[in-house]
């Protein structure tokens, strides 16, 4: 008999493979449960099994089987091994695009690890945020007042303006909408253009609305024209002109004291005598 463990018979095993158990990954929704297994067959020893989100190792919700498949090749007359692998996964919006890799570590690959990834394709409605103002407009000029929202698919919007709804790819009077300009990274920069702004139009809540088939998002937005953001930077308010010309009256009192005090020889302004 051999005196070698047949442990010591390096095998490679095959590149790992990622099957999707649960779940259905050509219809993925923010949110939705997904369960990955890898599997990496026909090794001496088993490799060892890893899982990486564009490069960042996950940890939450992997898990591995007590011990990996064993089995005798009648053929090779050599021992193998399969590791497995599962990953359970809530989707996040911010996982569309990335990579999701298996990486199997092993030392009789060539290069120390042999990796199988996928990309997610995740579907979600276009995400809220914050109320928007767009600064610095000047009036009687063509203005365009434009945010940055995200949605995978693309998005449809609409204006809606005092009641009037403005929908995508139209004009109409003063108002025009272009269709969401594609950022790239599921980004679209969704604008709104006012032909000669006017004081009123600074006045008005404009509420942007932009859907696609997995929901609705709405978006408040105001304006502000170029002579009101300087006449805020550059105005004092009551109370701080109050403050300031008390500060100056004290500062010419404390000097005015300070002089008067030096001249009368008080609070000991006044050199010592030094005898000879």
């Amino acid at each position: 008999t051999s005196a070698f463990s047949p442990l010591l018979l390096l095998v490679p095993p095959q590149q790992p493979v990622i099957e999707v158990v649960q779940g259905n990954l050509a219809n993925v929704e923010v949110n939705s449960q997904l369960m990955f297994r890898c599997t990496a067959e026909r090794g001496n020893p088993a490799a060892n099994l890893s899982w990486f989100l564009d490069q960042e190792q996950i940890y939450e919700g992997v898990q591995f089987p007590e011990a990996p498949e064993e089995y005798y090749d009648e053929r090779s007359n050599k021992h193998m091994f399969t590791a497995t692998s599962t990953l359970k996964r809530a989707v996040r919006a911010e996982d569309n695009g990335k990579r999701l890799t298996c990486q199997a570590q092993h030392l009789a690959y060539p290069e120390g690890v042999s990796r199988t990834d996928l990309i997610l394709d995740v579907n979600f409605q276009p995400q809220a945020l914050p109320d928007q103002v767009v600064y610095g407009l000047q009036l009687g000029r063509t203005a365009t007042a434009s945010m940055v929202i995200k949605a995978n698919p693309s998005p449809h919007v609409m204006w809606n303006i005092d009641g009037t709804d403005y929908h995508q790819g139209t004009e109409q009077g003063r108002y025009a909408v272009p269709i969401p300009e594609a950022l790239g990274n599921n980004r679209y920069n969704v604008s709104l253009t006012i032909a000669g702004l006017t004081l009123e139009d600074l006045s008005k809540t404009y509420v942007l609305r932009a859907s696609n088939n997995f929901g609705v998002e709405e978006y408040r937005l105001t304006l502000r024209s170029q002579d009101e953001v300087f006449s805020e930077s550059s105005s004092f308010g009551t109370g701080e002109i109050v403050g300031l010309v008390l500060a100056v009256v004290i500062v010419l009192l404390a000097v005015a004291l300070i002089v008067g005090a030096r001249a009368t020889g008080r609070w000991c302004f006044r050199g010592k005598f030094n005898p000879i």
